[in-house]
């Protein structure tokens, strides 16, 4: 065994003794204060098992009845997998799996970044609306960033400029990153924060919102923040560059390489299109 090894396994056992000792103490307070010791330790030196750490620590508090006893706690814990919240999360990190196999996301955000001409700024405001596009498509906002980074960069390299000295560059990447987020809070499926914050609406203040409610309460604003930021990334950084008949050639190019839909993109679509109409 491994001297690292051994010193983590031996700081793990040291931490279960005293968590033991605290539950012996019968006081509420030293049980939460063992299993919080617990989680810090296990979610420091075992990074890889995050799952079943939280598992464990989930049930030393439904033990030592924390805030629930145990019975309360066991229906309180399975009743959440019948919130239609968790299900708008997992059936939307299906979609959004689906649109990066096929290429359909891609294809959509590349058809929009493209479709506005060479000029640079309407390259950075193609680039804006790709963003909001895509935006629907997943509750991920790292998987529409890894969509748009291959674009971004090859709609940047088209104009031939040093990499980390262009203002048109800079202006491509801080308005992809600007645009995924704020065009995240559009729709109730862009992000993982706007479900669960329609259920809190709901339990809470008996507001409750479909998918074209969030979009009639969200959209007008994202529309106002991602004009904002367009406006602010070009006066911050103005592009020094100009378009030339070779930066429409290779811009063209970029979109040509796609080539036709494909079926696997035609079904991720109609399954989109099904799933949203429902």
């Amino acid at each position: 065994m491994k001297t690292g090894d051994a010193i983590k396994y031996a700081f793990t056992g040291l931490t279960v003794l005293i968590l033991f000792f605290f539950a012996a103490s019968g006081r509420i307070e030293a049980q939460i204060l063992g299993v919080v010791l617990l989680a810090l330790v296990v979610w420091s030196l075992y990074p890889n098992r995050h799952l079943e750490s939280s598992i464990l620590i989930i049930a030393l508090i439904g033990v030592f009845e924390a805030s629930l006893n145990i019975n309360e706690f066991v229906f309180g814990l399975f009743s959440t997998y019948g919130g239609s919240g968790l299900w708008i999360i997992l059936s939307g990190f299906v979609l959004a799996k689906g649109m990066e196999v096929s290429g359909l996301g891609k294809r959509i955000a590349l058809v929009i970044a493209t479709s506005m001409g060479c000029k640079p700024r309407k390259i950075i405001l193609a680039v804006a609306l790709a963003s909001l596009a895509i935006s629907p498509l997943g509750p991920s906002t790292t998987a529409k960033a890894f969509i748009l980074l291959p674009i971004c960069v090859g709609l940047i390299d088209a104009f031939g400029v040093e990499k980390g000295r262009s203002r048109f560059g800079a202006a491509v990447m801080l308005m992809a990153m600007a645009g995924n987020n704020i065009c995240s809070t559009a729709f109730l499926t862009a992000t993982i924060p706007n479900p669960i914050s329609a259920d809190y609406l709901a339990m809470s203040a008996g507001l409750y919102l479909d998918w074209g409610g969030w979009f009639k309460m969200a959209f007008p604003l994202t529309l106002m923040l991602l004009a904002a930021s367009y406006l602010l990334v070009i006066w911050m950084f103005k592009p020094e560059v100009v378009a030339s008949k070779e930066t429409y050639d290779k811009v063209c190019s970029i979109r040509s390489d796609l080539g036709p839909l494909t079926r696997k993109e035609t079904v991720v679509a109609v399954a989109f299109s099904v799933s949203l109409i429902l």
